[in-house]
């Protein structure tokens, strides 16, 4: 009975990655559970003698864009200053946009210039990050706008302040219209995470 149970969820796995437009990412991802609550039921619960052998679809490598000096160069240009500013981060630390829009200032030690991420920030590996910034990171960490505006709504007092702000308010999504028009008007094709890739290929060069 349990390998026909078995074989009838492979079967799903199967059916769901020949529908159109669905990536074998996606369908892994799907089935991850299904495979997390077998190995639980073999090592924890004792309900099964062992784990069936799951085989995941064949995931292709996607092409990872690098953003050239040039292209940098451009598309500073035309990015407007609080996402200019984010872009930098970004290419200085590798971060992923989700965790920069996060970060607060009480993560920031100005004198040791530690950044410390808490692991509720990072969704893949759920472990705290410190990093010691380099000094680019931590001018555009301090250059915010409480040197360039007065009268912002958003408490300037307040340590847990985001840090990657617009007119005092936390920044939701860098990556919105402001973002796409920049990348036309730049001639750049780019994805926001690119830009995390381009942090770790210029690391490795």
């Amino acid at each position: 009975r349990k390998v026909r149970y078995f074989l009838k969820i492979k079967r799903l796995q199967e059916l769901r990655a020949m529908r159109p437009r669905v990536k074998a990412s996606t369908v892994n991802r799907m089935f991850n559970t299904v495979r997390s609550i077998l190995g639980r039921a073999h090592r924890v619960l004792g309900w099964i003698d062992e784990v069936p052998y799951w085989q995941k679809e064949k995931e292709l490598q996607p092409i990872r864009r690098v953003l050239t000096l040039e292209e940098e160069k451009r598309l500073l240009k035309e990015l407007p200053p609080h996402l200019k500013r984010i872009v930098k981060f970004a290419l200085a630390t590798g971060l992923r946009k989700s965790t920069i829009v996060s970060l607060t200032m009480d993560m920031f030690n100005p004198e040791s210039g530690i950044l410390t991420i808490p692991s509720s920030l990072l969704q893949k590996t759920r472990q705290t990050l410190v990093i010691r910034l380099n000094r680019e990171a931590r001018f555009l960490i301090l250059n915010d706008e409480r040197f360039k505006r007065r009268g912002l709504t958003l408490g300037l007092c307040k340590e847990d302040r985001p840090i990657f702000t617009y007119k005092g308010r936390k920044i939701k999504e860098p990556a919105g219209a402001a973002w796409r028009k920049a990348l036309k008007r730049a001639n750049v094709k780019l994805a926001f995470h690119e830009l995390r890739h381009t942090w770790a290929t210029r690391m490795l060069e």
